[in-house]
């Protein structure tokens, strides 16, 4: 079951504009050489490099050995920062002051950090400041965009809190969500699905229909779906209206067939299906809240929902998901 009846629109295809690349004019080559003291090929690769740095920021498949690193999975958030660090701290990700202490952990947090509660900009920096202090200790923290993300960058804010740190009006919260906001601009490297140790994670049910396609290609629709060209204010302000497809009603950022299927046998097969064509072992998402605060499992542990309503917007119950090898721990308050 679920606390939650939002629907949303269909969307028609729209253009995207390829970004253009940027140039280095002759003085700015000079100036780089001074700058850096060596030839000019320490000058490329350093930009090489930077956009490697870049292309790690936002991983979406890394299997590991097994028992190599432990995983720990935390649904939902809904603008809730305090529950945010306690269910952090429950998983002994974070300590007492909210600064990484998982070592080379890696976090996987499975979208809808945004609405509901007030705490949405504190959230968004927290998690861009924890992802870079897990990196110093080898750790990593992966975030993937929910409905409530996707709501936000198409201009849909019937569910912002009325005390909302970022606001509720329009024009400002547009702005904070494009590829140059304060927000989007590091939403810019967050995917809808990833694979960490064997275990496929997206926000809501990732459907055969998608998952056949492979999670480099739905990312990559995503992104230019999201960081397209919405400059102008028409489209900004009614580009919500267009969003379908990958980001519609079976998406893997709105489809809940798996955790509300009845048909036990047919909701496995569909998990079972979708696990195949990814070659991973579990499927773990959010989306779909847990009214007992209870992770729900089903199909012998194929598939885990972790929302478990962490937010004070949902009751407050605290989880977590941890994975080590092919040892599944749920993580409850004693």
């Amino acid at each position: 079951m679920t606390l939650s009846t939002e629907d949303h629109s269909s969307q028609r295809n729209h253009s995207i504009d390829e970004q253009n690349s940027e140039t280095i004019t002759q003085p700015q080559q000079s100036t780089l050489r001074r700058v850096v003291g060596k030839p000019y090929f320490y000058v490329i690769l350093v930009c090489l490099l930077s956009l490697l740095v870049a292309k790690l920021q936002r991983p979406e498949n890394l299997r590991l050995p097994d028992n190599d690193r432990r995983v720990v999975a935390v649904g939902d958030l809904h603008g809730d920062f305090d529950s945010a660090l306690k269910v952090l701290q429950l998983a002994k990700l974070v300590d007492a002051e909210g600064s990484w202490a998982g070592g080379n952990d890696i976090l996987v947090q499975t979208g809808d950090i945004v609405d509901r509660g007030p705490d949405t900009l504190r959230l968004y920096q927290y998690f861009f400041k924890l992802s870079a202090e897990a990196a110093k200790q080898g750790g990593m923290v992966v975030n993937l965009l929910g409905n409530h993300e996707i709501m936000n960058f198409a201009g849909d804010f019937r569910y912002v809190h009325p005390a909302d740190d970022l606001g509720s009006s329009v024009e400002p919260r547009l702005d904070a969500f494009n590829s140059e906001g304060i927000i989007g601009s590091q939403l810019s490297h967050w995917n809808v699905t990833a694979i960490v140790a064997d275990t496929v994670f997206s926000h809501a049910d990732l459907h055969p229909r998608w998952a056949k396609h492979g999670i480099a290609k739905l990312n990559s629709i995503a992104r230019k779906k999201l960081f397209g060209d919405h400059h102008s204010k028409e489209e900004r302000e009614w580009r919500w209206r267009y969003f379908g497809g990958l980001f519609g009603d079976d998406g893997p950022v709105w489809y809940r067939g798996f955790a509300l299927g009845e048909n036990e046998a047919e909701v496995c097969h569909g998990i079972r299906e979708t696990l195949e064509l990814l070659n991973v072992k579990r499927m773990v998402v959010g989306h779909t809240t847990q009214r007992d605060g209870k992770v729900l499992t089903r199909c012998n542990g194929l598939y885990y929902v972790i929302d478990v309503g962490i937010s004070r917007a949902y009751g407050n119950s605290m989880a977590a998901l941890e994975i080590n090898g092919d040892v599944v721990t749920l993580i409850y308050p004693e």
